[in-house]
């Protein structure tokens, strides 16, 4: 069994510094974010401490701004 899911024509790798996903992003305004966050997301801290359940979270999840690759 393989935690990544891989089977046919699904092949997520685990090679840094490369990333190698299960699947293609496909759905307009989702993006996989190139650059890595080293610095806590204050807003993500602050919504998950101040909604209590999963639905509240999903309904209120915070944002961010995309950097485009070069």
């Amino acid at each position: 069994m393989d935690a990544r899911g891989n089977k046919e024509r699904v092949n997520a790798q685990f090679n840094p510094p490369y990333e190698q996903l299960a699947y293609e992003i496909k759905i307009e305004g989702k993006a996989d974010l190139p650059e890595i966050w080293t610095d806590t997301i204050l807003i993500v801290v602050e919504t998950l401490t101040k909604y209590k359940s999963y639905n509240d979270v999903y309904e209120n999840l915070a944002d961010v701004p995309l950097i485009t690759k070069k």
